[in-house]
């Protein structure tokens, strides 16, 4: 499995912040909230 940075943004995000909606992670990224899904899932 490949990590890219965007999936380390998003394990960042989370470990600050577990609770974080995919849609607030997306607005931070640049992501839609599928796709962050996608990516998290």
């Amino acid at each position: 499995m490949f990590i890219d940075d965007t999936n380390k943004g998003i394990l960042r995000l989370l470990r600050d912040n577990g609770r974080m909606t995919f849609a607030e992670i997306g607005e931070r990224l640049g992501l839609s909230r599928v796709a962050v899904k996608k990516r998290a899932v």
